[in-house]
């Protein structure tokens, strides 16, 4: 009777270790994806910065220096290739480039002409609409990875996670 036990015990722990190996791999996929999702957002974001940024250098001559390093710094975002391990080079960059944009805006704020074209109107709002779909990826990304962190380091996913070789998870995306 007592082997009977034993076995069920057996039992119960590997398809627990399974369970465990599952969601490894299951939040390894899940945080992947959510990078993905995340890189595509900020691409549709740097896409509508690019027409700001246009009409920016047409009507704000006293914010060409700003306007030339934003459109450098974007060029070195769109440089970095969008694999998991230039996932924090990507984000700092983008990080520098949304605080500098910020900046941009808040100075177009003062040029009347930017105020009444109809053009830049439109981009602001596909801005600030692609911002705020960026912000709810950011949520759900840091959400998964921060998970995912969990699973690989406590026991016994710890364990499970270095005889399968799993990655470190990603690093969280800080605004």
């Amino acid at each position: 009777m007592i082997l009977v036990y034993i076995l069920i015990a057996v039992i119960l722990l590997v398809i627990y270790l399974l369970k465990i190996n599952f969601d490894l791999l299951n939040y390894k996929d899940k945080s992947l994806r959510a990078l993905a999702a995340l890189d595509a957002a900020i691409i549709k974001k740097n896409i509508v910065i690019l027409d700001i940024l246009g009409y920016a250098r047409e009507n704000m001559p006293k914010e060409d220096r700003l306007i030339c390093e934003l459109f450098n710094i974007r060029h070195d975002i769109s440089k970095i290739r969008t694999k998991i391990v230039n996932a924090q080079e990507r984000f700092e960059k983008q990080k520098e480039f949304d605080s500098k944009v910020e900046i941009l805006l808040g100075a177009a704020t003062k040029y009347s002409d930017l105020k009444k074209n109809i053009g830049f109107q439109q981009c602001l709002e596909n801005f600030y609409n692609l911002e705020s779909e960026f912000n709810t990826r950011v949520e759900d990304y840091n959400l998964i990875v921060n998970k995912f962190y969990s699973l690989v380091h406590t026991f016994p996913g710890s364990i499970i996670a270095k005889l399968t070789k799993t990655m470190e998870p990603p690093a969280t995306y800080e605004k």
